[in-house]
Formats: C-alpha cells, sequence, structure tokens
C-alpha cells in the first residue's frame, strides 16, 4: 500500500475526471464510490482511492492505492504533465 501526494493547476472535477479515464478507462477498474471530492476504484484484488480538494496553492491530490502502485504513481506523472 502506497500513499502519494500532488498538487497540481487542475480543478478537483477535472482531477477526478482525469481519473475515471485512467483507472477506469485505461485499467478496467470499478468505480465503488464518488462524491464531489472523491472517488474509489476497485478491481484486480486491489483498490486506488482518489481525493481532490482546493487550495491556495492550487488542487492537493492524495492518492491511497492497494495493489495498483505502479498505476498511482504514472497517474501522478500524467497528472504533472497535464498541468
Amino acid at each position: 500500500m502506497i500513499r502519494l501526494e500532488t498538487t497540481t493547476r487542475a480543478i478537483p472535477p477535472t482531477v477526478l475526471q482525469l481519473a475515471r479515464e485512467f483507472f477506469s478507462g485505461e485499467y478496467g477498474l470499478t468505480e465503488a464510490s464518488a462524491d464531489e471530492r472523491s472517488v474509489v476504484f476497485e478491481g484486480g484484488g486491489g483498490s486506488v482511492a482518489i481525493s481532490a480538494r482546493g487550495a491556495a496553492t492550487g488542487t492537493i491530490v492524495e492518492i491511497t492505492s492497494r495493489e495498483w502502485d505502479l498505476q498511482a504513481r504514472q497517474f501522478v506523472e500524467r497528472l504533472r504533465k497535464a498541468t
């Protein structure tokens, strides 16, 4: 299990949409729950939880991953390139 945190200029809804495209679209994980600030994906014996909240420095993104650690790191890199 890993926990990652990064900051991006993308607004929280954009971060969550990118997460859906990445984890559901590319890896086929199932969206288990979501609200306006977070989304949780499950599948393949693991899970990924992503939260995004606005801050003075941009959007703070927190990711907790179980069994999807490599993909969580790849998502952080994608966020960095997208903004």
